[in-house]
């Protein structure tokens, strides 16, 4: 169940602290549209060498996050959506599984019914840029 939050949204995502959220700096953008799949394995290839994982979706015009912290020997998955609140897994496989529906579920419009065809736009940032 989606859990209401009034968090900044933008808290974890920049990648120079001595500068405003806002600075051009702070976001790399993936000006590519992606798919599930391919957001699927970014975050894959992050969480394998144990880094946090930080990104906004846009889709349908309408904007998402994503937050995957490593905490103590586990990773805490959240996908926000200012309509709906906060979404947590405890574990990968679930999150991954519930990606296309929790991309999807604000939109009136049917998703696709090829995966392939389903594309968004993707702005993330490097976790490891946080800790320096």
């Amino acid at each position: 169940m989606y859990k209401n939050t009034a968090k900044n949204i933008n808290s974890g995502l920049i990648n120079d602290i001595s500068l405003p959220i806002c600075d051009y700096a702070n976001l790399q953008i993936n000006k590519n549209q992606s798919n599930i799949e391919k957001l699927k394995a970014d975050i894959e290839n992050k969480l394998k060498y144990n880094n946090d994982y930080y990104s906004l979706i846009s889709y349908d015009g309408h904007c998402m996050a994503i937050s995957i912290k490593h905490d103590k020997n586990n990773y805490i998955y959240k996908f926000f959506d200012p309509n709906r609140g906060i979404k947590k897994y405890d574990n990968e496989n679930d999150f991954l599984e519930n990606l296309k529906h929790l991309l999807s579920y604000h939109s009136d419009k049917p998703i696709p019914n090829h995966i392939d065809e389903f594309k968004f736009r993707v702005l993330s940032m490097d976790s490891f840029l946080l800790k320096h």
